[in-house]
C-alpha cells in the first residue's frame, strides 16, 4: 500500500513540475514583472551597476531576488527568472516536507509538500517573475527555525540561521517588515516557555535573545537600507516618507522626474477615474473598498474569511490571487484529540499564531491581497496535514488492527477533493496561458504579448523608428516599461492636472514638456480622453486639443495606444 503512495505521489510531484514548465515558457507579461522585477533589473543592466532611477518609485525596493533575475537577464533570457522563482516554491515545499517528516509517516509529509505546490496562488506565482515565493521561503525558514531552535535546547545555529532567514526575508519584500515584527516578539515567548525557571533573570535573557534576532536581521537587511538612506535619507522609502523626510515634498524639485515617484500605475485598461482616483486616495483601506467595490460592513469585516473562499487572479475586489477552502477547513483538526509530544502541540500554538497574526495585520493596515498574506500559506498548510492526519487516526482507531487500511482508505475521497480543486485550477491555467500555440511556433513572440499587452506594437514602433536619445512620457500606461528600449518617463494625472491648470495656452503645455527634455508621448487614448471630460472644463479641453494640433503630431497608433513627437 505503502509502494502504491510513494508512486502515486511521485507520479503527481512530476506532472505538477511538468505543469509549471510547460506554463512557464512563454514570454512575461504579468504586471510587477514589467513594471519592476524585470524592468529595474534591465535598467541596471544598461547602465553597467545599480544607481538611482527617481521616476521608478519601485527601484527603491529591496531587491534580493531581482538581483539573481539581472544575472540571468544578461544571458539574454526573461523566462529563465521565473524558474529561478519557482526553484523557492520547490524550496519551501523542501521545509514543509523535513518539518512533517519529523512527525509524521512519509505519505502525510509528501502529501503537505504536493498540496503546498499546487495551491492556486502558488501556482499562479510560480509561473510568474514575482519575488513573493522567494519571501514565503524565507518566512517559512525563519519561523521553523525558531521553532526547532526551542526542539534542539536553544541551539545557536537554529537561532542564527532563523535571524539570517527573517533579514533575508526583509530584502526581499516590504512585507518581510511584518514577519520581522511577529517572529521579534516571539522570541522571547518560546525562550521562556520551555524554560522551567521563569524568574527575571529568564525574562532578561529571552529579552536579549529579542534583541540579538532584530540586531541580526537588521544587519542582513542593511545593505538595502544604506542604499535607500543614501539616496532619500530614508531607509524605507518610500514607506514612512513623511516621518523621515517631514519637508520631503516642500523640497522636491518641481520637474516631471521628481514630482511623482509613484507613476501612473494606479489607472489600468478599463479603469474609471473615478474609481482609480478613490483607489489612490488617503482614505483606509476599509474606505477604499466602500468606495470601490460599495462593499457594506460586515462583508468588509469578514475578508480574513472571505480570502479562502473568494479568490480570483487579476481583480483586487477578491483579493488578487485564489487560495483554498481546505487550508481554512483543515487546520481546526489539527487540535483534535491530544498530541503525542507537548512539542508538536505547542508548535501547533505557534504555527496558528503566526498565521492569525500576519493575516490580521495585513487586514488593517493594506488592501487586502492574497500574496500579502502568502507567509501562512506553509504553516497552514503544516496544520491542515495535521489535521489530516487526525482525521485518518480517528478513523482508523474506529477498526479492528488488521482493517486498518480500510480505514485508511475512507479519508481517500477527502485528499481527492483536496487535489482537484487545485488541479482544476491549473486546467484553468492552461487555457488562460495558452502556451501551445506560443511553443509550437504557431503564435509568434510579438502577437503573444500584443494579447496581453496591446500596447506592445506601439512600443516596438518606438524602439525601431525613435533616435537613441528619445525621451518619452508615458501617460496612463501602468508604468510596464520592461519592453521600451528608449528612455521613458511616467507621468500620473495629478500631475497633468497641474500642468494643464497652470497653463493659459497649448504652448505653456509645450514648454514644460520640452523644459524636462521630453521628446514624445505614449498616450492610451481612450482613459486619456474619458480623463480630461471627467476633470476639466470646455476651455481646458480646448487648450489641450491646441496643444496637439499645433505642437505634436502623431507618429503611430495601435489598439488604444498612440505614440507622439513634440514639433
Amino acid at each position: 500500500m505503502e509502494k502504491f503512495l510513494k508512486l502515486l505521489i511521485t507520479a503527481t510531484f512530476c506532472s505538477l513540475i511538468l505543469a509549471v514548465v510547460v506554463l512557464s515558457c512563454v514570454p512575461p507579461v504579468s504586471k510587477d514583472a514589467l513594471t519592476h522585477h524585470l524592468f529595474v533589473p534591465k535598467l541596471y543592466l544598461n547602465h553597467g551597476g545599480i544607481y538611482e532611477i527617481p521616476n521608478v518609485d519601485c527601484s527603491y525596493y529591496p531587491m534580493n531576488l531581482d538581483l539573481l533575475y539581472m544575472a540571468v537577464l544578461g544571458t539574454g533570457s526573461d523566462i529563465a527568472p521565473k524558474f529561478i522563482h519557482f526553484m523557492f516554491a520547490l524550496a519551501t515545499a523542501w521545509l514543509i516536507f523535513t518539518y512533517l517528516r519529523r512527525h509524521f509517516h512519509y505519505p502525510y509529509a509528501s502529501l503537505g509538500a504536493l498540496f503546498f505546490l499546487s495551491i492556486p496562488i502558488i501556482v499562479q506565482l510560480s509561473i510568474t517573475v514575482y519575488v513573493d515565493l522567494g519571501f514565503v521561503f524565507f518566512s517559512t525558514a525563519a519561523l521553523l527555525a525558531l521553532m526547532t531552535w526551542r526542539r534542539e535546547n536553544y541551539a545557536c545555529k537554529y537561532f542564527f540561521s532563523s535571524a539570517v532567514s527573517c533579514g533575508l526575508a526583509l530584502g526581499t519584500k516590504y512585507n518581510g517588515l511584518i514577519v520581522f515584527l511577529i517572529l521579534s516578539c516571539f522570541v522571547p515567548f518560546i525562550y521562556l516557555d520551555n524554560n522551567r525557571r521563569k524568574n527575571v533573570v529568564s525574562q532578561m535573557k529571552g529579552v536579549g535573545y529579542a534583541g540579538l534576532f532584530v540586531v541580526i536581521a537588521l544587519l542582513v537587511f542593511s545593505p538595502w537600507m544604506i542604499r535607500n538612506y543614501v539616496w532619500t535619507q530614508n531607509p524605507l522609502y518610500p514607506l514612512y516618507d513623511n516621518v523621515f523626510n517631514p519637508t520631503h515634498g516642500d523640497d522636491a524639485p518641481k520637474g516631471i522626474v521628481k514630482a511623482d515617484l509613484a507613476g501612473d500605475a494606479d489607472i489600468e485598461e478599463g479603469t474609471s477615474i473615478t474609481l482609480a482616483k478613490a483607489a489612490s486616495s488617503g482614505r483606509t483601506s476599509f474606505g477604499r473598498r466602500r468606495l470601490l467595490y460599495d462593499e457594506n460592513w460586515w462583508e468588509i469585516m469578514t475578508i480574513p474569511l472571505r480570502v479562502f473562499f473568494q479568490g480570483q487572479d487579476g481583480t483586487g475586489e477578491y483579493f488578487d490571487g485564489k487560495l483554498t477552502p481546505f487550508l481554512f477547513f483543515l487546520p481546526f483538526f489539527a487540535f483534535f484529540r491530544k498530541d503525542q509530544t507537548e512539542y508538536l502541540k505547542k508548535e501547533k500554538f505557534f504555527l496558528l499564531a503566526f498565521s492569525l497574526l500576519l493575516l490580521f495585520f495585513v487586514f488593517f493596515t493594506a488592501d487586502m491581497r492574497i500574496r500579502y498574506i502568502a507567509p501562512i500559506i506553509p504553516p497552514l498548510v503544516i496544520l491542515s496535514i495535521s489535521g489530516v492526519h487526525r482525521i485518518g487516526e480517528y478513523v482508523q482507531s474506529k477498526f479492528p488492527l488488521e482493517q486498518r487500511h480500510a480505514g485508511v482508505l475512507l479519508i481517500s475521497p477527502l485528499l481527492l477533493l483536496m487535489f482537484a480543486v487545485n488541479a482544476s485550477y491549473i486546467v484553468d491555467q492552461f487555457k488562460i496561458v495558452n502556451p501551445s500555440g506560443y511553443l509550437s511556433g504557431h503564435v509568434s513572440k510579438a502577437a503573444y504579448i500584443e494579447h496581453f499587452r496591446p500596447e506592445y506594437p506601439v512600443i516596438m514602433f518606438a524602439n525601431k523608428h525613435l533616435p537613441e536619445d528619445a525621451k518619452i512620457l508615458t501617460v496612463f500606461l501602468g508604468r510596464r516599461g520592461y519592453y521600451f528600449d528608449r528612455d521613458i518617463l511616467f507621468m500620473r494625472p495629478g500631475m497633468l492636472n497641474g500642468v494643464i491648470e497652470e497653463s493659459n495656452t497649448g504652448a505653456g503645455i509645450y514648454e514644460f514638456l520640452k523644459v524636462n527634455g521630453i521628446t514624445h508621448l505614449f498616450i492610451q487614448q481612450d482613459i486619456f480622453k474619458g480623463w480630461l471630460i471627467e476633470q476639466f472644463s470646455k476651455k481646458d479641453r480646448t487648450m489641450v486639443a491646441d496643444f496637439f494640433r499645433d505642437f505634436s503630431h502623431l507618429l503611430y497608433f495601435q489598439n488604444k495606444y498612440g505614440l507622439y513627437e513634440l514639433k
